[in-house]
């Protein structure tokens, strides 16, 4: 493993965020607003070799995005999960700040499908018991799945699911996971 800092991903981050208005396309008067502001609350399922079952705890973040070509938009995102490490008493915390690509489908009976991945940097510690440790940062990356319904001009609601892979120090070797969510959220 190699040791990495968060200050490369948050500048890409940073860059992308304000690429990202330079790259959006005149809109046209029928078009939907081009910003996106989304609450997910779910919950995260770890897998992880260095840790017996799959933990699970809460699971929140908000993002904002904004649409840069018809169907596609970038997000910046920020959020938190926990679980309690089955057996150790340790509580694993993640904090992931991350950028990710989202790819839409047309819209088919008012839902919209679409396929999300992206990359950043997971702030994590393991908090008590015997496997606690200091806070670290490695680069992570998620690919995922999703659906959402406009419920008028501007809001709409959804369900998404995402896979996490980032590798971590010993005893978890790798903090993979899934993170279930509703969401909601609103178009400006």
């Amino acid at each position: 493993m190699t040791k990495t800092t968060p200050l490369a991903a948050l500048a890409l981050l940073a860059l992308l965020g304000l690429a990202t208005p330079a790259l959006a396309l005149a809109a046209s008067p029928d078009a939907p607003p081009p910003w996106a502001a989304t609450l997910r609350a779910g919950a995260f399922v770890l897998r992880s070799p260095g840790i017996a079952g799959h933990p699970s705890g809460p699971d929140f973040e908000l993002s904002l995005g904004r649409a840069v070509y018809d169907l596609v938009s970038v997000e910046a995102n920020a959020g938190y999960y926990t679980c309690r490490l089955t057996g150790t008493g340790t509580r694993l915390t993640v904090i992931p700040l991350t950028v990710s690509l989202k790819l839409m489908a047309a819209s088919e009976f008012g839902f919209e499908a679409y396929a999300v991945g992206g990359l950043g940097v997971n702030l994590t510690s393991l908090g008590g018991g015997s496997a606690a440790s200091t806070v670290t940062s490695k680069f992570a990356y998620h690919a995922g799945l999703g659906v959402r319904r406009m419920l008028g001009a501007s809001l709409y609601a959804g369900l998404e699911g995402r896979y996490v892979f980032q590798d971590a120090a010993r005893p978890l070797e790798r903090i993979d996971g899934l993170r279930l969510s509703a969401l909601a959220g609103a178009l400006f």
